[in-house]
């Protein structure tokens, strides 16, 4: 018999559970994500998780990082919108439940190439990562045991990809967010300075690896 909806809806059905176990099991935090939501914290930022998996799934991760003191203010599942990433929905879902209406003044964060998308199409700052997540795809035990040009090779490479999505900058870890946050608020600042003092709309001249931001 040919293979249909029912029969795809079925196999997701009994992947469920199996997905959530392996999600209890394997839930740590990544290095510098908690050290990350304090610094944000400190800064009076909010913070909005979203994920491909479905509610059950996020419940069972989002259980798991409050255990180990990592607690968003908001999370978003897919199963909450009409269609994933690479569309907009998730992220522009999130900022409505963060009570942000300016885009511009959001900045995403993933680990694949739909995340730079999704919030390129949702007009906010996107931001890629490359050694903690899916671009690397290895574990941090891994990395320690490949030949360092060969893990300098693979971190370029998942660079240059999200480089081409469009990504505004790429860093190997989420520990390095508030750097980047903070170098997106001082160009912003200076945007508004320029604007303001000339009365006309100022291109900033970005040189460094942050590309100017369109839209």
């Amino acid at each position: 018999l040919p293979f249909n909806d029912d029969d795809l809806e079925q196999l997701y059905q009994e992947f469920i559970p199996l997905q959530i176990k392996i999600l209890n099991n394997h839930s740590l935090l990544i290095p510098g994500a908690l050290e990350a939501q304090h610094y944000f914290r400190s800064k009076g930022i909010k913070i909005a998780v979203t994920t491909g998996y479905c509610r059950e799934m996020m419940e069972t991760v989002l259980r798991q990082m409050e255990n180990q003191g990592f607690e968003p203010d908001v999370a978003v599942c897919a199963s909450d919108v009409a269609r994933g990433r690479p569309s907009p929905m998730m992220a522009n879902q999130a900022a409505r439940e963060m009570g942000i209406d300016n885009p511009d003044s959001i900045v995403k964060i993933g680990d694949t190439e739909l995340d730079i998308t999704a919030g390129l199409n949702a007009g906010m700052w996107s931001v890629g990562v490359t050694r903690t997540g899916n671009m690397l795809g290895l574990t941090l035990e891994e990395q320690w045991a490949m030949p360092g040009w060969e893990l300098h090779n693979r971190l370029e490479e998942a660079r240059m990809k999200m480089i081409h999505c469009g990504a505004h900058e790429v860093i190997d870890s989420i520990a390095v967010a508030p750097f980047i946050v903070e170098k997106i608020n001082a160009i912003m600042l200076n945007r508004k300075s320029a604007e303001s003092s000339s009365g006309y709309h100022y291109e900033i001249s970005l040189n460094q690896s942050l590309k100017q931001k369109t839209g």
